[in-house]
């Protein structure tokens, strides 16, 4: 069996003079000898500290002595002759297949908590916001709705009504209000969104895409289906929180939504919803589309349009 030996230095407890000695067992006793010294210590009367790293062990005897072990894989093997063990968490920072065991396990547990910690934490901030935030956020998103991307809707007063009055009729078999809309001509193409609050947004491209469609009214009844269902479920505050989750945390927290209104209307008009979110949001556009006798194919011709760039 492999002497359990090391070597390190001593000191007294009363001077900073280091002396070089040799450690080993001997029975229930540690020794330590070096020149001038020769000193016989009770095992149950040293103190061990953990090894941190590649850090020197230290041994504490009686007195205020202290031995400062410079061969670290000696030291292991003597107080593990000894009968001495360091604790889980030492021993695991010594092991490489501990140290990689670890770090996949915190990316794990990271991604984890991203893909179904984050959104819950989220979605329970925004269920506590009380209406009044949630209107707050919808007044400061629509900030947003003017140039360089928004213009003033150029759909006559006419076409505008028949489709709030296409959307109140359907939302009305189904025992809902019907959400207010505001018109827009966007820069960049068809689209249709929902602010937090009681609003969607319908823009003059998404209109004329529709035209193209065996049944325009029914499409655009669709997609707008869709966009109340986006209001209905709070998606748009949920998405809100989810995207400024601290900030949004801290604001409800101390009561005060002024500091996450300067975010509203770049993160709320660039959202992207979860597939959980549109597939909620479809089954509402069904269901409107059900409730108003329309058949969903106008609406499925709309999206396939929108797909293939139109």
């Amino acid at each position: 069996m492999t002497a359990a030996r090391a070597r390190g230095g001593y000191y007294d407890g009363r001077s900073s003079k280091r002396h070089e000695v040799t450690l080993e067992l001997a029975g229930a006793a540690l020794r330590v000898r070096g020149p001038g010294i020769d000193l016989t210590v009770p095992l149950a009367e040293v103190r061990i500290e953990e090894r941190v790293a590649n850090a020197p062990r230290l041994l504490h005897l009686p007195g205020g002595a202290l031995v400062e072990s410079t061969t670290l894989e000696g030291a292991d093997l003597l107080i593990e002759r000894a009968g001495r063990r360091d604790s889980v968490v030492v021993r695991l920072q010594r092991s490489w297949r501990a140290a990689l065991g670890s770090v996949v396990a915190v990316a794990c547990a990271a991604a984890a908590f991203y893909v179904w910690g984050l959104p819950w934490i989220a979605d329970r901030v925004a269920d506590a916001m009380p209406p009044a935030w949630n209107e707050a956020l919808g007044q400061e998103a629509q900030k947003g709705l003017g140039p360089p991307l928004f213009q003033p809707s150029k759909l006559s007063e006419e076409a505008r009504k028949a489709i709030e009055q296409d959307l109140a009729v359907a939302l009305k078999a189904r025992g809902r209000p019907a959400p207010k809309l505001e018109f827009r001509s966007f820069a960049a193409g068809p689209n249709a969104f929902a602010l937090p609050g009681n609003t969607v947004v319908m823009t003059d491209e998404m209109v004329k895409l529709a035209e193209r469609t065996r049944d325009p009214a029914t499409a655009i009844l669709g997609v707008l289906g869709h966009e109340q269902g986006h209001v209905r479920h709070r998606h748009p505050l949920r998405q809100f929180v989810r995207a400024t989750v601290l900030g949004a945390l801290a604001a409800w927290w101390l009561g005060d939504v002024s500091t996450v209104l300067a975010t509203a209307a770049p993160v709320l008009l660039a959202a992207r919803y979860s597939r959980d979110f549109e597939r909620e949001a479809d089954r509402e556009a069904l269901a409107v589309l059900k409730a108003a006798g329309r058949s969903v194919e106008p609406l499925i011709e709309l999206f396939g349009l929108m797909e293939g760039g139109q």
